[in-house]
C-alpha cells in the first residue's frame, strides 16, 4: 500500500499542533496527546497543567489540514471548514468535555484557524442525505504562535 499525499498532509498537520500546543507558554503547562486507536473524529487531547500539575482540564481535537493557503470567504469574515462528518458533530455535543476543530494550513507560517465544535454544531444546517458538514470558523479565530485563544477556550469550560 502506497502512502498518499492526503496522509502527508496529516502527518504535518498533526506535528504542527503538537508542537504549537507543547511549546506554549514558559512552563510547559500544555500537552497534546495524540489517540493512536480509531478516532472517530478525534485525533488528540489537549491537557492543561499549572506549574506542572494536572488541572483537570481537557479537550477533544478534531484536526483538518490543507496544504493550500486557508483564504476567509469574500463576503464573511469566515473560513470553510469541509469534511465534517455528520457524527463528529453529534459527538461534539456531549457537554462533558469540549471538542475544538483546529483547521490548519502547511504554507508558512501554518495558521491554525479554531472553533468550539459544539458551538459551531448549533449553527449548521445539516441536509438530511449530507454525510458531511462545512463548518465557519470566524476569520480572527486563527494563530500563528500564540495559541492562547485555543487554551482560553478549553478554560472557559470549564468555568
Amino acid at each position: 500500500m502506497a502512502r498518499i499525499y492526503p496522509h502527508v498532509v496529516e502527518t504535518k498537520s498533526k506535528n504542527c499542533i503538537r508542537s504549537r500546543i507543547d511549546s506554549f507558554g514558559e512552563k510547559g503547562d500544555y500537552l497534546y496527546r495524540e489517540l493512536t486507536e480509531r478516532d472517530y473524529g478525534i485525533d488528540g487531547i489537549v491537557e492543561c497543567f499549572e506549574n506542572g500539575v494536572p488541572t483537570g482540564k481537557i479537550a477533544f481535537v478534531q484536526i483538518k489540514g490543507t496544504s493550500k493557503t486557508i483564504i476567509p470567504q469574500k463576503n464573511k469574515p469566515v473560513v470553510s471548514c469541509v469534511g465534517i462528518s455528520k457524527s463528529n458533530l453529534q459527538y461534539a455535543k456531549q457537554n462533558r468535555i469540549p471538542v475544538i476543530l483546529l483547521y490548519v494550513s502547511l504554507q508558512d507560517p501554518c495558521p491554525i484557524y479554531y472553533a468550539d465544535l459544539r458551538k459551531a454544531a448549533q449553527r449548521v444546517r445539516i441536509k438530511e442525505d449530507a454525510e458531511t458538514v462545512t463548518i465557519h470558523i470566524p476569520e480572527d479565530n486563527c494563530t500563528t504562535n500564540d495559541i492562547s485563544g485555543i487554551i482560553d477556550m478549553i478554560y472557559a469550560y470549564y468555568l
